[in-house]
């Protein structure tokens, strides 16, 4: 359970989600969410997109749901990349007669519903950011894209996910729809501003009790 105070970073195991048990926390600071890189075959994977300091009320809420994404596959023999896993996957690098592409990375996304992309292309999230896209394998068949909305990936926009052949990717904050989350402060996001090519992604969030209002019935005399 997270407590009041603490400021926890996730790192990426399996793409799977963590569960947070929020139920005693008023509001969340989201440090940072970085989507994870692209792979790198001939050429260089794209970065991941970077979402930093959203301000959300949960305090309606009883958990939170974190997905951290894998990078790309990178590669240097005919075999594709493999895809980045996430809340959604990037794309499968393919073969080439030379060299085969890399796979696109997977996103990184802070949600209050536990629902994975199998579920619906349009999942609904507090912040999230986009895999890089996988780098060239050569000029016919170039990297994958990264997850949700570029070519051979999963998911849709928002955030965009990087370009196959190495595209940066960005990132994307969003009224939690169908929940009590309110965004009170959007933050900034970052066009390829998250973790670099063949780099998994990574969140950092703290966890807050929101501090009241003065009643407005009082009124306060210097003695």
């Amino acid at each position: 359970m997270a407590q009041v105070g603490d400021t926890i970073t996730y790192t990426f195991s399996d793409g799977s989600s963590v569960a947070e048990d929020i139920s005693n926390i008023d509001e969340i600071e989201i440090d940072y969410v970085d989507g994870p890189g692209g792979g790198t075959a001939v050429g260089t994977g794209g970065a991941g997109g970077r979402v930093e300091n959203v301000v959300a009320d949960v305090s309606e809420s009883s958990t939170l749901y974190i997905w951290v994404g894998g990078a790309g596959g990178s590669t240097n023999t005919r075999s594709g990349g493999a895809k980045g896993i996430g809340r959604y996957d990037g794309g499968d690098g393919t073969s080439g007669a030379y060299d085969g592409s890399a796979g696109g990375g997977g996103t990184s996304e802070v949600s209050l519903q536990n629902t994975e992309a199998s579920d619906s292309a349009t999942e609904p999230f507090i912040a999230a950011a986009g895999g890089g896209g996988g780098g060239d394998g050569d000029a016919i068949t170039g990297g994958a894209g990264g997850a949700r909305g570029r070519a051979i990936s999963e998911g849709n926009s928002p955030p965009l996910g990087g370009v196959g052949g190495g595209g940066n990717a960005e990132g994307s904050v969003d009224g939690h729809s169908g929940t009590q989350a309110t965004i009170t402060g959007s933050g900034t996001t970052v066009s390829g501003g998250g973790s670099a090519a063949e780099k998994n992604g990574e969140i950092q969030v703290t966890y807050k009790q929101s501090v009241p209002d003065a009643p407005s019935n009082l009124n306060a005399e210097v003695q």
